[in-house]
C-alpha cells in the first residue's frame, strides 16, 4: 500500500471516530464548585486573610469581589457574601481611622480551629487551650459572649455569643455558641463601636 492511500484511510477513519464521538450521548459535566471567598476562616482579630489594622487597601487585595465600602456613621462597612448567624450583613468594619476593627463572618463560617456557631463552650475551650477566656454580657442586648484570646495579644479576639435568658450565670460546657465576630477586643465583644 501506497504512503498516500495509507494516508487517505487514517484520514477517513479519524473523521469516522470524530463523527462518531459527536454523535454519542452527551456526557453530563458536573459545574465547578465555586472557591470559597477568601474571608471562609474566621481567625484572631479578623478573617483569614485581614486582622485588626488592616487597610481597606489589604482587604480589596485579599478579597476583590467584596463590595465597596459604605458609610456606618463615622465608620465603614466593606460587605461580603451572605449574611451572619444572626441575619446581619457580613463582612469587615473600618473604624475611624479606616482600619480593621471588625469581622462579622457569613454564616456557617468556622474558625481556622474548625469551631463556630453550633459548637458547644467546651468544644470552642477545647480548640483554644492555653487562651484567656472572658464574658461579656449584653452583646445584641440579650447574649452572653465568651471573648478569647491570646495571652499577651489581648487586643486580637474572637467573640461567640450564647443564649443570654439567664443574665445572671454564664453558659456551661453544653450551651452551643448561636453566632462569632472577630477582631478588637471591643468588637469581639459585641461593643457598639461606631456611634457619632
Amino acid at each position: 500500500m501506497s504512503t498516500r492511500t495509507t494516508s487517505r484511510i487514517v484520514g477517513v477513519l479519524a473523521t469516522v471516530i470524530v463523527a462518531a464521538a459527536c454523535a454519542a450521548e452527551p456526557v453530563a459535566v458536573r459545574p465547578a464548585t465555586p472557591a470559597a471567598p477568601a474571608s471562609a476562616t474566621v481567625a484572631f482579630g479578623g478573617s483569614g486573610v485581614a486582622t485588626v489594622g488592616a487597610t481597606e487597601s489589604d482587604i480589596r487585595a485579599a478579597e476583590p469581589t467584596a463590595a465597596p465600602a459604605q458609610a456606618s456613621g463615622p465608620c465603614s462597612f466593606i460587605a461580603t457574601t451572605g449574611t451572619t448567624q444572626g441575619g446581619r450583613p457580613a463582612g469587615y468594619l473600618l473604624g475611624r481611622d479606616h482600619r480593621l476593627i471588625g469581622f462579622s463572618p457569613p454564616a456557617g463560617t468556622r474558625t481556622d480551629r474548625g469551631v463556630g456557631v453550633g459548637d458547644t463552650l467546651g468544644r470552642i475551650r477545647a480548640a483554644y487551650p492555653g487562651t484567656h477566656l472572658s464574658w461579656v454580657y449584653g452583646h445584641q442586648g440579650t447574649e452572653w459572649v465568651a471573648v478569647v484570646s491570646q495571652p499577651g495579644a489581648d487586643e486580637a479576639a474572637i467573640g461567640f455569643a450564647f443564649d443570654g435568658s439567664n443574665p445572671v450565670d454564664h453558659p456551661d460546657d453544653l450551651a452551643e455558641a448561636i453566632d462569632i465576630a472577630s477582631g478588637s477586643r471591643e468588637f469581639a465583644s459585641g461593643f457598639e463601636l461606631c456611634n457619632e
